[in-house]
């Protein structure tokens, strides 16, 4: 005697489908969040590496720090970027051309931060330069210009900074930074793709809770985070204690808290933040 095999009938299947269709939409979300954490957290090994290479080569190099602007103070052209060929634009030779890529293993992959995408040129087949929003495909990854040949021993771990840029009454205490990766938009990919956060260059916000990573000088890691604003702290309001007692700020070269410049200010000879120096150490 055969027995008949029942088919599903049109409901069974649909209800099938339905919780297929459920459960599907409780582990999108799950599994996102996962792989963003599991970005963000490559992105801070990125640059506590990054703060590891700085130091290493401080070490090699009288305990200074690599430039990030060719020619000033010091006399050399290359950059912890580039090889000072251009101030702007320096994806054109970075980053195998800067001095830290030696000590970061000499791997490009290091200076792109893994959460954030690349915009596509069809014609060139790589990642496009000028689109704003999205990563200029060769670096993420900026150091404040107040460390352009600075000495690791006049720099303090503590910092402050104004979360708006427009507001310089309310501070917030925060770890002083080294490295920190930098909104495409102000101006990572928008113009001024250069080695180092300045001026009102701003932190990049693409990581869960609105936060952006940075390394800090005593080579942690950490996030700055937003708070839903569309305004973000430049890179010239972040300030720091100077070797000269002033309340200098880490990305304007000439600003401190105290109204006070540097003793030679013209474009080619100040100090960046009284930190540097106007001749390597013998």
């Amino acid at each position: 005697m055969t027995s008949k095999r029942r088919a599903f009938t049109l409901i069974e299947l649909l209800v099938v489908i339905s919780i297929i269709a459920l459960l599907v939409g409780i582990l999108l979300p799950a599994l996102g969040a996962a792989r963003k954490s599991a970005l963000d957290l490559k992105c801070k090994t990125q640059l506590r590496q990054f703060g590891i290479a700085f130091m290493t080569y401080a070490t090699d190099n009288r305990d200074t720090l690599p430039s990030n602007r060719p020619g000033i103070p010091l006399d050399e052209k290359q950059t912890w970027l580039t090889d000072g060929g251009s101030l702007f634009l320096a994806f054109r030779n970075a980053p195998e051309d800067g001095s830290i890529f030696p000590y970061a293993g000499e791997t490009p992959e290091l200076y792109r931060c893994p959460a954030l995408e690349a915009g596509d040129d069809a014609t060139a087949g790589r990642a496009k330069p000028g689109t704003v929003t999205t990563s200029n495909g060769k670096f993420d990854y900026s150091t404040f210009t107040s460390w352009n040949n600075a000495r690791v021993d006049q720099i303090r771990n503590q910092s402050i900074i104004a979360r708006v840029p427009a507001n310089t009454d309310e501070w917030t205490d925060i770890i002083t930074p080294l490295m920190i990766e930098e909104d495409p938009q102000f101006f990572m990919n928008n113009g001024n793709a250069d080695s180092q956060h300045a001026a009102t260059d701003r932190v990049g916000r693409w990581h869960s809770g609105d936060k952006g990573n940075f390394t800090a000088i005593d080579g942690s890691t950490s996030s700055f985070e937003g708070d839903g604003e569309d305004t973000f702290p430049d890179a010239q309001n972040w300030y720091s204690k100077a070797p000269d007692g002033l309340t200098r700020s880490l990305g304007h070269a000439q600003r401190s808290l105290e109204g006070r410049r540097p003793a030679s200010s013209t474009a080619l000879e100040y100090h960046f933040g009284e930190w540097g120096l106007s001749s390597r150490p013998q």
